[in-house]
């Protein structure tokens, strides 16, 4: 594998080839394989290879908490941006691809998926929706592809992930083509991934487009299950039932939503005033645990 590796690393070239690049191994039978080729101190190299062997969940699966998915699916999202932020590892891929697949089985339309890599599979027809997926190889060419497809003017437009300011420029640019753009960022926080992003689509200052566009920000991260496995009302997350992983660990989340123009969120990130954004995120945070504390009343007369 080593030798075919390397060839495969001549073939694309360095340059094109050093974010890494997919092979299928074995060859034609094989599964997708994401490859990394990595320098060591003694002039010599090795490559790190990672199979992508996740399936995709049912959204309802995911351990996400019920009013913060009913509140994801509402109709009334249906253009501007959304991201879902988090540290690598904590569940933003999984997230966003099972929300896309639910997205397009109940409400229909097209979605496009740039990927690199693909992670999990989602090509085909959902109910009255399709999703198509494109795999790249370098921010470079995420660039040129969220450009070209934003012209092919879809539902939905899945930016797997931002790994540069250019294609948080363009995505936060196609966001304003009159659908919804989602995409996955680090973010330390909730509030640090938003800042983070709207400043690198606008050159170091908040892209005024963003704040135009911005409709929802989810950050993400994955518990020991030990710390709160089930739904309940704690001081900044809503934590899902759902325990995955050795050890069992709990998808929690915070969110920030944003829908009407006056909205006072779209005036802060207006004039930059990130760290006010806590006010509204515990407001909505509260609002959501109370329609989960009623929900789960209701189930219990």
């Amino acid at each position: 594998m080593f030798d075919a590796l390397v060839s495969e690393w001549t073939v694309r070239g360095g340059e094109k080839a050093r974010y890494g690049f997919s092979v299928v191994w074995p060859p034609v039978v094989g599964e997708s394989v994401r490859v990394k080729r990595i320098p060591l101190a003694n002039g010599e190299f090795v490559f790190v290879c990672r199979a992508f062997r996740f399936k995709p969940r049912q959204f309802g699966d995911i351990g996400m908490a019920a009013p913060l998915q009913a509140k994801l699916m509402g109709r009334e999202i249906r253009d501007g941006i959304g991201l879902f932020l988090g540290r690598p590892g904590a569940g933003k891929t999984t997230t966003a691809s099972s929300f896309i697949q639910e997205r397009a089985r109940v409400l229909g339309g097209v979605t496009w998926t740039i990927e690199s890599p693909i992670e999990m599979s989602l090509e085909g027809r959902y109910a009255n929706g399709y999703i198509h997926q494109r795999e790249v190889d370098t921010p470079e060419d995420m660039f040129e592809a969220v450009k070209d497809l934003a012209r092919a003017t879809p539902n939905v437009l899945f930016v797997g992930e931002v790994l540069d300011d250019r294609t948080a420029e363009v995505v936060v640019h196609a966001s304003k083509m009159g659908f919804l753009v989602l995409c996955t960022y680090h973010g330390s926080d909730l509030i640090n991934g938003i800042e983070r992003f709207a400043r690198a689509a606008g050159r170091g200052q908040p892209s005024a487009q963003f704040v135009d566009s911005f409709r929802f920000a989810i950050h993400l991260d994955l518990r020991l299950g030990n710390t709160g496995g089930d739904p309940r009302s704690i001081s900044d997350e809503l934590i899902g039932s759902m325990k995955t992983g050795n050890p069992p660990r709990v998808l929690s989340s915070r969110s920030l939503f944003c829908m009407a123009d006056a909205d006072p969120v779209r005036s802060h990130l207006r004039r930059g005033e990130f760290t006010q954004l806590g006010t509204e995120i515990d407001r909505q945070k509260n609002e959501l645990l109370r329609m989960q504390s009623e929900k789960s009343f209701a189930r219990q007369r």
